[in-house]
């Protein structure tokens, strides 16, 4: 995140470039969150708390980024995160190239649209 182009603007590359084709098609370089998080769901507490820290810190770095403020940007920056995802995991879980586009393409839309909705005009 730090990479990216300041602002809205940045985070939308981001959305855009993790629910794309080549994030699903390149498992291996991807999100570890999208590969791993069944399996984090069942280690140690203490696993799981690394785990929410470190998500809970991208989550603070989004905000951070587009100037968000507040517990209410907070939740519907954590529902964004949690859509992206599952989306991925789900166009990566499907047979149908052409559903797996279109369920990363709808869930671009529908993470950004929550995102802009807690960024300061």
């Amino acid at each position: 995140l730090a990479e990216l182009e300041p602002g809205l603007a940045g985070i939308e590359q981001f959305v855009r470039e993790y629910l794309s084709v080549d994030h699903r098609d390149g498992r291996g370089d991807g999100c570890p969150s999208a590969a791993l998080i069944d399996e984090i769901a069942r280690q140690s507490d203490a696993t799981r708390r690394a785990y929410a820290d470190g998500m809970t810190a991208i989550i603070d770095d989004l905000a951070a980024a587009i100037g968000a403020k507040g517990p209410a940007a907070r939740r519907k920056l954590f529902s964004a995160f949690a859509l992206m995802v599952g989306a991925l995991q789900v166009s990566r879980a499907v047979d149908d190239p052409s559903l797996s586009k279109s369920i990363l393409d709808r869930a671009a839309v529908d993470a950004l649209t929550l995102i802009r909705a807690v960024a300061p005009a």
